[in-house]
C-alpha cells in the first residue's frame, strides 16, 4: 500500500524530517525492520521508493540528504573530532571550515534525530549523498529571503535540490505548504511577555474615570434623549386635570420645562425612578415614560458593567506596540 507522509496541524509541533518526493510501501503486519530496502527491490522487484510521477526510484540514484547540524539533535562526531585534531573551528555549515567527514552520511549518527535516521537509511540500503548548509544553492537564496536555515532547507526540497532534510523542524504553515513532513514528535509552547510600565494615576484622574465607560458621543446622546423626553412630557401632560406635580407650570410656561428636565435628570441618575417625579395621566405621557425608562434601563446597565472593569483593572501603559519578535529582541523588551 503506497502512501506519502504528511505533517500535523499545529505550528508549535516539531517533526523529525522533511520528506521530498518519495513514498514508502507499507504492510499491516508488524515488522522489526523496514520493508522498503534496496535488497527487496533487487530480489523481489518491489517498488519501495517512488518518484513524484509514481515510477520506481532508480537503484543507482543516491538519496540527497541534508543534515541540519544541531547539538543533541543531529551531530557528526567524526567531523567534530577531525576539526579538533586539525586545530580549527568546527563547522560543517561553513564551506571554508567544513572537513570531508561532514559529507559522509554514515558519520551523522550523533543526537537523537541523527541516530534514528542513521538506522533508517542503513536499512534502506540506497546510496546516500550527505549535504549540509554549506551546500545551500543560489536558487534557494533567491526563493527565500529569510534567515531560517530550516526553512531554506525545505525550499531546497521544494526546488528539487534535496530529497530529505534531517532535523527537528517546527511545522509552520509556510513549511507545510512547501513539502510534506513526518508525524509530529514534540510540542513546544511559546510565550511572548512584553515589558510594560504602570502609569501613575492622580486622584483627579481616578475620579474622572467615572465618565470613561461612555465616550463623548454617548454622553451627548444620553443628554439629548433625556431633554427630548422632558419636552414631550412637558407638552402632553399640560392638561389642568393632569396628575403631574404642579400641572399649572407645564406647557406653555418655561418654568414647567425646566422642572420636567430636572425630573428627567433625577430619574436617570436614580436608575429609572420616574414615578417619584412624573405621574402621567394620559396615554401619550405613559408611552413617553415607558420609552424613557427602557432607555434608562439599557444605558445604566451598560454603564455599571463598564465602570466596574475600568475601576478594577490596572491602568497599564505599553510604550509602543510590538509587531515582530525581531523588534522585541532588538529593543530588549521581552523574555522567552
Amino acid at each position: 500500500r503506497k502512501f506519502y507522509c504528511s505533517g500535523a496541524k499545529q505550528m508549535s509541533m516539531r517533526t523529525l524530517v522533511v520528506l521530498a518526493c518519495f513514498g514508502f510501501a507499507s504492510t499491516l503486519s508488524p515488522r522489526s525492520s523496514l520493508l522498503c530496502s534496496l535488497d527487496s527491490v533487487i530480489q523481489d522487484g518491489e517498488n519501495c521508493l517512488m518518484l513524484p510521477d509514481g515510477s520506481p526510484w532508480p537503484v543507482d540514484r543516491p538519496i540527497r540528504v541534508m543534515y541540519l547540524d544541531k547539538l543533541y539533535t543531529t551531530v557528526n562526531p567524526p567531523a567534530v573530532a577531525k576539526a579538533r585534531a586539525l586545530g580549527i573551528t568546527y563547522s560543517c555549515d561553513n564551506p571554508k571550515l567544513a572537513v570531508s567527514e561532514c559529507f559522509e552520511w554514515s558519520n551523522w549518527k550523533g543526537g537523537w534525530v541523527g541516530l534514528f535516521m542513521y538506522s533508517v537509511l542503513t536499512q534502506l540500503g540506497y546510496p546516500i549523498q550527505a549535504l549540509t548548509k554549506a551546500n545551500f544553492t543560489d536558487a534557494s537564496a533567491q526563493a527565500y529571503k529569510g534567515s531560517s536555515s530550516f526553512t531554506r532547507c525545505v525550499w531546497e526540497v521544494k526546488l528539487g535540490n534535496v530529497d530529505l532534510c534531517v532535523g527537528d523542524f517546527w511545522e509552520t504553515t509556510e513549511r507545510r505548504q512547501l513539502a510534506p513532513m513526518t508525524a509530529s514528535i514534540a510540542i513546544d509552547v511559546f510565550s511572548l511577555v512584553s515589558k510594560s510600565t504602570v502609569a501613575p494615576q492622580t486622584s483627579g484622574q481616578f475620579f474622572a474615570a467615572i465618565f470613561m465607560p461612555f465616550d463623548v458621543s454617548v454622553w451627548l446622546l444620553t443628554i439629548a434623549v433625556s431633554v427630548y423626553a422632558a419636552i414631550c412630557m412637558w407638552i402632553v401632560e399640560s392638561r389642568k386635570d393632569s396628575d403631574m406635580i404642579e400641572p399649572k407650570d407645564f406647557f406653555p410656561r418655561p418654568s414647567g420645562l425646566m422642572k420636567t428636565i430636572y425630573a428627567a435628570i433625577m430619574a436617570y441618575t436614580g436608575g429609572g425612578d420616574c414615578g417619584s417625579y412624573w405621574h402621567p395621566s394620559s396615554w401619550p405621557g405613559r408611552v413617553v415614560m415607558m420609552g424613557f425608562t427602557f432607555f434608562i434601563c439599557i444605558t445604566v446597565a451598560s454603564y455599571t458593567a463598564s465602570l466596574t472593569s475600568f475601576l478594577s483593572a490596572a491602568d497599564v501603559y505599553i510604550p509602543s506596540p510590538i509587531s515582530k519578535l525581531a523588534q522585541a529582541t532588538k529593543e530588549n523588551k521581552v523574555c522567552m
